[in-house]
C-alpha cells in the first residue's frame, strides 16, 4: 500500500492542484478582477464579459424591451427579443451594436454630493438591467442634468464598486432611449433559401409552389415549380437566384400600424426544412406612402412599408420560373461531363484550374478548351415543348446522351450527394434537335447549331491553335472570297507582290501582312463537329483563304530565293456564319471548327494599295478643288501652300488643302474596274485637279456618294488614271472638301 501511494502521489498531487485551480477560476468568475476594475474606471460597468451576457432589460417611457442571448450547439450566438408582451424577431447585428454601446458606456462626470431628490432616481426616466453570469448591474437614468445640454443623472448598482451617481453624456442618453427600439429585425422573410423546403404563392398571378426536389443540388438549383394543370418542371436557378435575392432584400423601410388585408394581395408562405421552426407567411401588396405594403402574418406579425419594385418583383407567375435551359446548374458547379452515343464517348473532369480528359484517351486538356465546351452546354437554351410523340421528336431512340455531375449542397454536410443531371439528345428534325431532361422529363427544342455541343466530338477537345508558322516562312497568299480572286507572293525581305488580279495597283503591305499574320497563327474560336454537315455550308464554300509557307530542312533552314524551295499550302475553307464567326475546315481534314469573324472580314477585302491617293507635295504645282459652284485654287511655292488669289493673312485654307492631300490614305479598295452605280459618280460631289511639275501627268480625284465602310463614315473616291474605287473616311476628306 505504501509503495502504491508513493508511486501515484505525484499524479494525485497534480490532480488536486488542477481541481483547486478550477474552483478558484469558478469563484473568480463571480467577482470583478483588479485588472478589469482598473481598465474600466472610465466606464459605467466595471466589468464586461460579452460571452457571459445572458439578459438585458430596458424599461422606459416607451415600454419594456428584453434581450435574451441564446447559443446553439456550435456555440454560435443569437438573440430573442421581446417588446412588452410581444415576441419579436431580432436583428442580431443591431443587438450586438447595442451591447457595444453598453460595454463602452462612459460618463461625463461623477455627481457626488448632489441632492438625491435632484437626481430624479425615485421614478427613473429609464432602467437598464444586465445579467452577466454571476455578475449583475442596474443602471438607472434620472432627471435632466444642468450641463451639458441633453445630459441626465444616473446611478449604477452592481459589480465591485459602491453604488455611485454620474452625469451621463447626451449621446449616451440618446442611444439608451433610441437604440432599444431599433433591435427588431427589418428583414421580413426570416429564412435563407438554403433553409427553405418550399415556397407557396397564391395571388392574382396564380397559385403555385416552388419545392425542393431533394436531388442534392445547392440552394437555388434544385427547386421544382408545380402549378395546377401543368407538369412539374425544374425551376431555373437564374430566375430563382434573382427572385430569392429580391426576397432577401425585402426589408422594412418603416413599420406601420396594421391596416388589414389589401385587395389583390399575394400570399407567400415560406416553409423551412427544419420542421421544428415556424413557417413564415407574408402578404405582398397594397399601397403605403412611398412604397408598397407587406404584412408578415407569421411569425411575429408586423406591417411594413417597403420599396414597391421589390414587391412587384416577387409577385410573378409560375411561368417565370420555367427553366428553358438544358443544364440546371451554374458552370462553376460542374465537376464532370460525359457525352456519349453508339460510337463514341467523351468524358472529362475538372482538375485544379483545368480539365482532365478521361475518354476517349487520358490527357490533360487546355483549360480554355474544356471551359469553351462547358460554356456551350450551359448557354444552350431552347423552347419548351408540350407533350409529343417521342419518335416524332427523334428521341426514340435518342442519338446521344449527356451526363453532368455538379457539386453537392454546401449546407448538406459531408454526406450530401452530388448533383447529377442527365439529358437525351434527339435526332435532327426540320432544322431542330429535341433534348429531354431526365430529371423532370421536360423536352426542349434547340437550334441544330446549339445542339451540336451535346454530341460526343473528340475533335472539339483539340487545342484551338491550328497553325503556328513563323512569319519568315510565309511565301504567299491566295484568296477567293465573294468573287474577289487574289494572289500575292512574298519575298525573303518581307515584301508582298501582287500576281492577281490584273491592275495598276500594287499590293498593300499592311493589309497583306495583317492577313498573313492571322492565317499563320490560325486559332479556332471553338471546334464544332467531327465532319461536315449541311448546316456548315462547306459543300460550296463562300470563301477560300490559302497560305503558302516554306518547309524548312532538317536544320530548320529555308531558301526564299530558290524556285525549288519545298513549300506547303494550307487552304482554309469558310462556310456559313454562326455564333462567334464562320464554320470552317482546313482542306484535308474532316473536322469543322469556327473561324474568327475578323479573319473572314480581312479575307473579303482587296489587298491593294490604300496609299494610291496620297500626293507628294514636292511634285505639285497647283491644286483646284471644285465642290458644286464653289472653287478654290491653291499653289505650291517652295515648301509652302498658298492661295492663288491671296486673301487675309489669317486664311489657312491653302495649308489645309495641302495637308489633307498629303494624308489622304484610303480605308481600302471597294471596287476594281468600273464604278458601281450606287457609288455616286454619275453626279459627283466634288473634283480635285492636281497639276504636277516637270511635265508629269495631271491627277484628278472624283468624289462620289457617302456610305459606312468598315465602321467609318466614308466617301467613294476614284483617281482618273486608276480603274478602282476607294473608300476614304470623311474625317480625312472633309477638310479638303470644306475649304472652297
Amino acid at each position: 500500500m505504501t509503495r502504491t501511494w508513493k508511486r501515484h502521489r505525484v499524479t494525485l498531487g497534480l490532480v488536486l492542484v488542477a481541481a483547486v485551480l478550477a474552483l478558484v477560476a469558478l469563484w473568480d468568475r463571480g467577482r470583478v478582477t483588479t485588472d478589469e476594475a482598473t481598465g474600466r474606471k472610465l466606464q459605467l460597468f466595471d466589468a464586461w464579459r460579452p460571452e457571459d451576457v445572458s439578459r438585458v432589460v430596458v424599461d422606459g417611457a416607451a415600454g419594456r424591451v428584453e434581450i435574451v442571448s441564446v447559443a446553439d450547439a456550435d456555440g454560435d450566438r443569437s438573440y430573442r427579443l421581446r417588446e412588452g408582451d410581444v415576441e419579436r424577431l431580432a436583428d442580431d447585428q443591431e443587438v450586438d451594436d447595442f451591447l457595444l454601446t453598453l460595454e463602452y458606456a462612459g460618463f461625463e462626470r461623477r455627481a457626488d454630493g448632489v441632492d438625491p431628490k435632484t437626481l430624479g432616481l425615485e421614478a427613473p426616466h429609464l432602467v437598464v438591467t444586465v445579467a452577466m453570469g454571476k455578475l449583475s448591474y442596474t443602471l438607472r437614468v434620472g432627471a435632466v442634468a444642468p450641463s451639458p445640454e441633453g445630459a441626465r443623472y444616473a446611478e449604477v448598482e452592481g459589480g465591485a464598486r459602491p453604488k455611485a451617481a454620474y452625469v451621463l453624456k447626451p449621446a449616451l442618453v440618446k442611444a439608451l432611449e433610441e437604440e432599444p427600439r431599433t433591435l427588431r429585425s427589418k428583414q421580413l422573410s426570416p429564412y435563407l433559401t438554403s433553409d427553405v423546403e418550399r415556397y407557396e404563392l397564391d395571388g392574382p398571378a396564380g397559385r403555385f409552389t416552388l419545392r425542393r426536389a431533394g436531388t442534392g443540388g445547392r440552394t437555388t438549383i434544385d427547386l421544382v415549380v408545380e402549378a395546377a394543370g401543368a407538369v412539374p418542371s425544374r425551376a431555373s436557378f437564374r430566375t430563382i437566384d434573382a427572385w430569392a435575392t429580391t426576397l432577401a432584400k425585402l426589408e422594412a423601410a418603416r413599420f406601420l400600424d396594421d391596416p388589414g388585408r389589401a385587395p389583390d394581395a399575394t400570399i407567400l408562405r415560406v416553409v423551412p426544412r427544419d420542421a421544428k421552426r415556424p413557417r413564415a407567411v407574408l402578404e405582398l401588396g397594397g399601397a403605403c406612402e412611398g412604397g408598397a405594403l407587406v404584412r408578415r402574418l407569421e411569425p411575429d406579425p408586423v406591417a411594413a412599408c417597403v420599396e414597391a419594385r421589390l414587391v412587384e418583383a416577387l409577385r410573378v407567375p409560375a411561368s417565370r420560373f420555367a427553366d428553358s435551359y438544358a443544364l440546371g446548374l451554374p458552370e462553376a458547379d460542374v465537376t464532370e461531363i460525359k457525352l456519349s452515343d453508339d460510337s463514341a464517348v467523351v468524358e472529362l473532369a475538372r482538375r485544379g484550374e483545368g480539365w482532365h480528359l478521361r475518354k476517349p484517351d487520358e490527357a490533360q486538356l487546355d483549360a480554355n478548351v474544356g471551359n469553351a465546351l462547358l460554356a456551350r452546354l450551359a448557354s444552350a437554351e431552347g423552347e419548351l415543348v408540350s407533350e409529343a410523340d417521342a419518335k416524332e421528336l427523334g428521341l426514340e431512340p435518342p442519338q446521344a446522351r449527356l451526363r453532368v455531375v455538379g457539386l453537392p449542397d454546401r449546407a448538406g454536410g459531408p454526406s450530401a450527394p452530388e448533383h447529377v443531371e442527365e439529358l437525351e439528345v434527339g435526332r435532327e428534325r426540320d432544322g431542330a434537335v429535341h433534348l429531354r431532361r431526365k430529371t423532370d422529363g421536360v423536352v426542349l427544342r434547340l437550334a441544330t447549331a446549339a445542339a451540336a455541343a451535346f454530341l460526343p466530338a473528340p475533335s472539339a477537345l483539340r487545342p484551338p491553335v491550328l497553325l503556328d508558322v513563323p512569319m519568315k516562312h510565309v511565301r504567299g497568299l491566295a484568296l477567293d472570297c465573294g468573287g474577289k480572286r487574289q494572289e500575292l507572293t512574298r519575298d525573303g525581305k518581307g515584301a508582298f507582290t501582287r500576281v492577281a488580279p490584273e491592275t495598276a495597283l500594287r499590293a498593300d503591305l499592311t493589309a497583306a501582312s495583317e492577313l498573313a499574320e492571322a492565317l499563320r497563327t490560325l486559332t479556332a474560336v471553338r471546334w464544332d463537329a467531327e465532319r461536315r454537315e449541311p448546316r456548315h455550308g462547306l459543300d460550296t464554300p463562300a470563301c477560300m483563304l490559302a497560305l503558302t509557307v516554306a518547309v524548312p530542312d532538317t536544320h530548320g533552314n529555308t531558301s526564299p530565293d530558290d524556285s525549288k524551295e519545298p513549300r506547303r499550302t494550307h487552304k482554309l475553307l469558310l462556310g456559313a456564319e454562326t455564333d462567334g464567326g464562320y464554320f470552317a475546315t482546313l482542306e484535308g481534314s474532316s473536322a469543322v471548327f469556327v473561324a474568327p469573324r475578323p479573319l473572314v472580314a480581312m479575307g473579303r477585302e482587296w489587298l491593294l494599295d490604300r496609299g494610291a491617293l496620297l500626293v507628294d507635295a514636292a511634285e505639285v504645282e497647283r491644286v483646284v478643288v471644285a465642290v458644286g459652284e464653289r472653287r478654290l485654287e491653291v499653289l505650291r511655292r517652295g515648301d509652302a501652300w498658298t492661295l492663288a488669289t491671296p486673301s487675309s493673312p489669317n486664311d489657312t485654307r491653302a495649308t489645309t488643302v495641302g495637308k489633307a492631300l498629303e494624308v489622304l490614305l484610303a480605308e481600302g479598295v471597294v471596287t476594281l474596274g468600273r464604278a458601281a452605280r450606287d457609288e455616286g459618280f454619275d453626279a459627283p460631289k466634288a473634283r480635285v485637279t492636281i497639276t504636277r511639275r516637270e511635265g508629269a501627268p495631271n491627277l484628278e480625284l472624283t468624289v462620289g456618294a457617302t456610305a459606312d465602310v468598315r465602321g467609318a463614315r466614308s466617301a467613294f473616291v476614284r483617281r482618273g488614271d486608276l480603274d478602282a474605287t476607294f473608300a476614304v473616311s470623311l474625317a480625312r476628306l472633309s477638310p479638303l472638301l470644306d475649304a472652297p
